[in-house]
């Protein structure tokens, strides 16, 4: 009689383990699935405004499409695309000289420092256009929220074209 009360009380055990187990896994899906749900929506634009030299002259505008603020954003433009930052302006990452500029922030209008982006306000950067470009660039966003929640969103922006430029 003992035995079988050992007996059940180990199996009781067991499948209270195997419960735990499983709810720590339910709750990490659940986790996973609320972040994923907040995961930033972008709508970006990047055009050229002045073809008179090379590399023209462009801007890169970015803008939170979700409801949630953001505490910090930066972008990537991937390389090979002909298209990069300006680097003489605020809110692009520091290169060396004789390199472009791939990596910029959203940043601080008044002090230069980086800083988050308000839903559906509109981020911008200068951008340097090569003639012989890409006709569509991949933007590589990270961001975070404040509570510490952070993503990696690609985006996908076609490079359009100045009127002026169709003429060369």
């Amino acid at each position: 009689m003992a035995a079988a009360a050992l007996i059940i009380a180990i199996l009781a055990l067991l499948v209270a383990g195997a419960s735990a187990a499983f709810a720590r896994r339910a709750v990490a899906i659940e986790e996973d699935r609320r972040l994923e749900e907040r995961r930033p929506r972008f709508n970006a634009t990047a055009r050229v405004d002045d073809a008179s030299s090379e590399p023209y002259k462009g801007i890169l505008t970015l803008t939170l499409e979700s409801d949630e603020p953001l505490a910090e954003v930066s972008v990537v433009i991937a390389d090979g695309m002909g298209v990069s930052f300006n680097k003489n302006v605020f809110g692009v990452a520091p290169t060396r000289p004789g390199n472009v500029a791939l990596e910029g922030f959203v940043y601080n209008h008044y002090t230069g420092e980086p800083s988050g982006m308000k839903p559906r306000d509109p981020e911008t950067w200068a951008l340097e256009i090569q003639r012989h470009r890409k006709s569509s660039v991949r933007l590589d966003i990270v961001c975070g929220a404040e509570d510490g929640a952070s993503w990696d969103v690609a985006l996908i922006v076609d490079v359009t074209a100045s009127p002026i430029e169709y003429y060369r």
